[in-house]
């Protein structure tokens, strides 16, 4: 009996096995571009516009016939462009609730007793997800229903004599425990081995039940996954079973589950300013020599929300921030060398949808922008442009979160004094907080 079921085995698990084989060689694929790709945290969209004003990053042109260095000084200031990179990183957890739909076949080994059967297969299952980001584990159980119906069966009866049945029906209501390991195939797909044991007095396939043995099927499992706080998956699953030494079961199904994250994976930030201990002193001693003969060109503001602030849920900006434009505008229409362009851009937290909040912002960025023009900056200098909740700076959902990322940010470009600029926003800020109290 043993030799018989090691058989069995190495029979139904051998197309499992090569198309395990086959998710092993694409799994080193699917974990490049996972370590490859950035995962971006939450993004934002709301209804007020904040942030710190700070500056946040200048660039240096290079100056044509300069020495080899400055080229270097250059390229390097290009890739040290300040960004935030984050991943998630860790194990979370999800829980899941599906229904299984499909079909079913059984081959009889004696056709001469029994004929073969196919039918319709239905289940509902609830599985919990542990899960990396690079495989996946689901642990679970359900309830399944299937029917199956053939020709005809020779039924032998407990006395020994046998009895045909013409159009014989195979009915199995069971409970079942599931297992199924996967790979994850860049953010969407997965591919792996699937294990069900049904559970019950019934649940061999038998015409009249008298078999004692419990259904053991193997098979594979390939699924599309998505969502975020709620969660959906679709796929397909085909099974053998792997025990029957009496008939063989082949099952095909369909998937769909909804379910929603218990723990999520943590999210790690990298910010691309803290650098190694030898990338500071090349830094230093690159900025000594560009000092000399590069002009910063290009600086860029974030305001917090007591400078530049709106209505709720509105482009209308409040009389603080109609006051920082004024005082803005009257110090670049008095100083106009000192930048030759400036960008508005608008910003919103994650809370809406990505057409709401796109224009929520593209609305407060041509805000801010018409307040200047009206103050006497010139039309040809300024634009303006909303990103809704697509550049956020800050990944977590709290509301301390959701204000920074909500804010508007002004990108000065050929500024000929940066230190003057930054000055005259300062200055002007104070007078706003002052008004404040």
């Amino acid at each position: 009996m043993k030799t018989k079921i090691m058989r069995r085995l190495n029979s139904r698990l051998s197309s499992v096995g090569g198309l395990c084989l086959i998710a092993g060689a694409l799994f080193p694929v699917s974990n490049a571009f996972s370590q490859g790709r950035q995962v971006p945290g939450s993004s934002s969209g709301g209804s007020r516009a904040t942030t710190t004003t700070k500056e946040q990053s200048t660039t240096a042109p290079v100056i044509r016939g300069e020495s080899q260095v400055v080229r270097d000084v250059a390229s390097y200031a290009s890739d040290q462009t300040i960004k935030d990179e984050s991943r998630p990183t860790g194990t979370g957890v999800s829980f899941y609730l599906g229904l299984d739909l499909g079909g079913a076949q059984v081959i009889p080994a004696k056709k001469e007793l029994e004929s073969t059967k196919t039918g319709y297969h239905l289940g509902a299952k609830a599985l919990l997800t542990l899960f990396t980001n690079e495989i996946l584990l689901d642990l679970g159980g359900g309830f399944l229903y299937n029917q199956l119906s053939g020709d005809k069966d020779i039924e032998e009866l407990p006395d020994g004599s046998r009895n045909e049945v013409a159009d014989s029906t195979i009915t199995t209501m069971t409970t079942f425990v599931e297992f199924s390991p996967r790979l994850r195939l860049g953010d969407s797909f997965q591919i792996g081995p699937v294990g069900q044991a049904y559970i019950g007095t019934d649940s061999s396939f038998a015409l009249n039940g008298v078999e004692e043995r419990n259904a053991v099927l193997a098979g594979v499992s390939l699924m599309w996954a998505g969502g975020r706080d709620v969660l959906w998956r679709a796929g397909i699953q085909a099974f053998t079973d792997i025990n029957l030494f009496e008939r063989d079961v082949y099952i095909g199904l369909l998937n769909v589950q909804l379910g929603f994250p218990i723990i999520k994976q943590k999210t790690l930030v990298r910010d691309r300013r803290f650098l190694s201990v030898k990338e500071n002193v090349r830094k230093q001693q690159v900025e000594r020599q560009v000092e000399k003969i590069v002009v910063k060109e290009n600086v860029r503001f974030l305001f917090e929300e007591q400078i530049i602030n709106f209505e709720f849920d509105k482009a209308i900006l409040s009389r603080r921030s109609d006051f920082f434009t004024a005082e803005l505008s009257r110090f670049l229409v008095a100083n106009p060398d000192v930048y030759e362009t400036v960008t508005i851009e608008g910003h919103t937290d994650t809370r809406g949808s990505h057409e709401y909040n796109l224009k929520l912002s593209d609305e407060r960025a041509a805000a801010v922008r018409l307040s200047l023009q009206r103050n006497g900056v010139p039309a040809q200098r300024i634009r303006s442009q909303g990103f809704g909740f697509t550049r956020q700076i800050d990944p977590n959902s709290t509301d301390l979160a959701h204000a920074r990322n909500r804010r508007v940010e002004m990108a000065f470009g050929g500024v000929r004094d940066p230190n003057k600029l930054r000055e005259a926003i300062d200055r002007i800020k104070d007078q706003v907080r002052s008004m404040a109290r």
